[in-house]
């Protein structure tokens, strides 16, 4: 955009007189952010020229945006989760609650939830909000002082039973996301939004960072309970909780020890005793207790689990439920024997497993190819175990082309370049050699094109050609490929489609020094995908964390960072002013928030907030009056 020259007084006036026409307007505002934000203010701008100018990455011309009576309501309250002061402050607000007195009940409980915080909101909003229907539109305002006045003491108390009520804080949240939502896709609107599960996701990557502070820990429980890399220790702590889908994500995290699942196995809620039945720690001799309960779930677990023992399979391979018998000749552990049995079973499902099975022997499997059932022949044609002289006998099928094993005779001789199909099978096929896999690189269809791209056995040579590739899914699959060179993989983790920088963060093989730079990337997820790397270092991590702060959407993310020692003290005094209370909290009671900021807080309209503000101010003057 081009810019203006900031004397040209001749333009600002055009853009502030109300007579010039919204053609005129709207040529301004495309010239400079500067000017856009000047007929953003201009009374006469029309509704449909707000509404396009709402949709700017400039702050200052969204902000300005907020602040204009003729800007359409929806409009104004998407924005104001963004700006609720500038909301508050809009002539319109007055305006039509004192000529509507039902739109105060119009306006959604998200944007209600933030605007009752602000210091100045007024007090017919906040005792309306007080009697909301919506738990978190009525506890938020009760948390104004201008309700429930200043905290003089037992505050901590408050603060840990109101922060400790998870579901409050994550309605919160997910009202937040739920108001933008539309208006991110619908309207054009740029930016981060990051999910609660997305934040969680991460935050759970940085637990080593936060585990001191206890109340965000009450948060993370059930997440933690799901993390493999939680330790073991607190995996058994967390083993006891009174909440059973915090237990049941505990049996199933694949890093639980034996002798917790032993408890959990024991636990009264079947959910939980079905999640310890399918983990693959899970000891013998519970795993023989398990098979004979009574719930037909449980005992589905552990016919489907690889650890269960030959003994209690055969108990199983005979049980009513043919869903048993059915995970039973899909388990990679059931002996020959019993797939054999199964393989003469009565319903249909369970033989289609057994022919599936890479365990399944090979005289099975030439029994099951003579079936008339598609699903079966196709599970025997597509099985790594079959033999060559089975999968010759069904001739140029499309269930064949996909099995990994295929000879290079066999390929070489269903290799058709004129169906597609085949094409795309052979492309994906492990088995199928370089020779072929060039031959189908110079393919004009792009999908065969993307899948020779994902192949194992693709040349160092095919990839360079693919790195650079107009389409944008073929270069993602070169980022992703575990074959992909160095040099490749430092090419594109500067491409512009943040989905291929993030298949470079994930990719096993990069760099060090590439995940250092991606860390700081402007994209979240791709600095999500880089915690996940197995060469993240504690170092990248801690990077990673800082650079939360660089989003402007409230998370659980920001509020352990700025409750952590890693924020540092301008980044706590510019997002001071946050819409959300728990984010303002946690600055408020960091040692490093600077004085001033302290004293600006002190004033909150949340009562939290305030006392915790206060608190902190007395700590620094109590520290320098020794």
């Amino acid at each position: 955009m081009a810019k203006v020259n900031n004397n040209d007084s001749a333009l600002i006036a055009e853009a502030k007189r109300e007579t010039t026409s919204q053609k005129r307007l709207k040529e301004l505002a495309s010239i400079d952010d500067n000017l856009a934000r000047i007929v953003a203010q201009n009374i006469a701008a029309s509704p449909e020229l707000l509404s396009d100018l709402a949709t700017r990455e400039s702050k200052t011309v969204r902000k300005a945006v907020t602040s204009n009576p003729n800007t359409p309501k929806k409009i104004l309250f998407i924005l104001g989760v963004y700006f609720p002061q500038e909301l508050l402050n809009n002539p319109i607000f007055d305006f039509s609650l004192l000529g509507d007195l039902t739109f105060i009940k119009k306006i959604p409980s998200g944007v209600l939830s933030i605007l009752i915080q602000q210091n100045n909101a007024p007090l017919f909003l906040l005792n309306y909000a007080a009697n909301h229907p919506a738990t978190i539109v009525a506890n938020t305002a009760k948390m104004h002082v201008s309700i429930s006045g200043e905290i003089t003491q037992g505050w901590h108390k408050v603060v840990e039973e109101t922060i400790q009520n998870s579901s409050f804080v994550n309605k919160f949240i997910d009202d937040f996301n739920g108001v933008v939502w539309d208006f991110r896709y619908g309207a054009r609107c740029r930016g981060d939004f990051e999910t609660p599960q997305r934040s969680f996701k991460l935050l759970t990557n940085f637990y080593e960072f936060i585990q001191s502070i206890r109340l965000i820990n009450q948060l993370l429980k059930g997440y933690t309970a799901q993390n493999p890399s939680t330790k073991s220790i607190i995996l058994e702590q967390l083993a006891c909780d009174e909440n059973s889908s915090i237990r049941r994500n505990v049996a199933e995290n694949p890093s639980t020890p034996p002798e917790t699942l032993e408890l959990l196995a024991k636990d009264s809620n079947n959910g939980v005793r079905n999640s310890a039945a399918g983990n693959h720690n899970t000891s013998i001799s519970i795993l023989q207790s398990l098979a004979t309960d009574p719930d037909i779930n449980i005992r589905y677990r552990v016919a489907g689990n690889p650890t269960t023992p030959l003994e209690t399979l055969k108990l199983l391979a005979n049980d009513s439920y043919y869903g048993i018998r059915r995970a039973i000749a899909g388990n990679s552990n059931t002996p020959a024997e019993i797939l054999k049995l199964l393989a003469r079973d009565s319903h249909k499902q369970v033989r289609e497993y057994v022919a599936g099975n890479s365990c399944t022997p090979p005289e099975t499997l030439e029994l099951l190819a003579k079936e008339s059932d598609y699903t079966i022949r196709y599970r025997v044609a597509v099985n790594p175990n079959t033999p060559e002289n089975i999968l010759k006998s069904f001739g140029c099928n499309y269930a064949v082309t996909r099995n990994p094993n295929l000879s290079i005779e066999i390929l070489e001789s269903l290799i058709d370049y004129s169906d597609k199909q085949i094409c795309y099978d052979i492309a994906k096929n492990p088995s199928t050699p370089v020779k072929i896999l060039k031959m189908l690189a110079c393919d004009s269809n792009d999908q065969i094109r993307e899948y020779v791209a994902d192949n194992p056995n693709v040349s160092v040579e095919i990839l360079k050609l693919f790195a650079i590739d107009r389409n944008s899914r073929i270069r993602f699959r070169v980022a992703r490929n575990p074959n992909t060179p160095i040099n490749l993989l430092e090419l594109l983790a500067n491409d512009f489609s943040n989905q291929i920088r993030v298949a470079i963060a994930k990719n096993p093989n990069t760099p060090i020094e590439i995940l250092e730079s991606l860390a700081n990337d402007s994209d979240l997820l791709v600095r999500e995908s880089v915690s996940e790397n197995p060469k993240c270092t504690r170092q990248i991590k801690e990077t990673i964390f800082k650079n939360f702060a660089k989003s402007e959407t409230p998370s659980f993310s920001r509020v352990a960072l700025f409750l952590s020692d890693y924020a540092e003290s301008s980044v706590l005094a510019e997002n001071s002013n946050s819409i959300s209370w728990l984010e303002r909290y946690a600055i408020a009671q960091n040692k490093q928030t600077p004085q001033d900021t302290l004293e600006i807080l002190a004033q909150d309209g949340n009562r939290i907030v305030r006392a915790t503000a206060k608190e902190s101010l007395q700590k620094l003057y109590d520290k320098g009056s020794k």
